[in-house]
């Protein structure tokens, strides 16, 4: 039995080395595609993520402190029901030294009502930003545009920044991210060939590569 989460303890070297690798095949690759200047950037300004469901881990045993880590930001799932959980370990990353957003899964089935009470204690909270994720993908640009005003109003009257995760079941993803972007919203979630669960995320070769946003790919 290990003492904490594996992937806590790999060398940050190694990890850089593994996206060093990466820079180095689209550098040699004939074709460019959008947000390939976000991947050609210093390695050593790349922020390393992980992701932690509420429920689904033993994070007081598993988050380690964040200079024995390498890890730079714990995003935190959670579902509308479990706000205060996810508080809790905001709380407990933010004392281990990490950056830290909250995550709110499957937006789209959750009451007005209960999304303005969630902002509102998350924007009360020390969580660094606040994630908009359309977990079934089932929102169309117009709810989009409607519920990146309400987590931008949240978040900017507190200070944090603000990120979508779409999925693509209705192939709208990168409408829906795109929309997101034009709104105001700065953590824009891609991933390789829009690989993910379910129908997929936005894909990566079609982040925009725009001021103002950070592309966080899952590889």
């Amino acid at each position: 039995m290990v003492d904490h989460a594996p992937f806590f303890d790999v060398n940050r070297q190694v990890v850089l080395k593994v996206l060093n690798s990466c820079r180095i095949f689209v550098n040699q690759g004939a074709q460019t595609f959008p947000g390939q200047s976000a991947l050609m950037a210093d390695l050593n300004t790349m922020k390393i993520a992980v992701m932690a469901d509420v429920g689904r881990c033993n994070y007081k045993r598993d988050i380690i402190p964040r200079e024995e880590s390498v890890i730079d930001l714990v995003r935190i799932a959670t579902y509308i029901n479990t706000i205060p959980a996810a508080l809790d370990m905001v709380r407990h990353c933010k004392n281990m030294g990490y950056e830290t957003t909250i995550n709110i899964m499957a937006i789209s089935n959750a009451k007005e009502s209960e999304i303005t009470e969630a902002l509102q204690l998350i924007g009360e909270s020390e969580v660094d930003g606040i994630y908009l994720v359309d977990s079934y993908g089932s929102l169309y640009m117009e709810q989009i545009d409607d519920l990146s005003d309400q987590y931008l109003e949240a978040a900017e009257n507190t200070g944090k920044f603000t990120g979508i995760h779409a999925h693509n079941n209705q192939q709208l993803a990168f409408a829906n991210t795109i929309t997101a972007l034009t709104r105001g919203v700065s953590y824009l979630d891609a991933t390789v060939n829009g690989m993910g669960r379910g129908a997929g995320n936005c894909a990566s070769e079609h982040a925009p590569d725009q001021g103002g946003c950070q592309a966080v790919a899952y590889m």
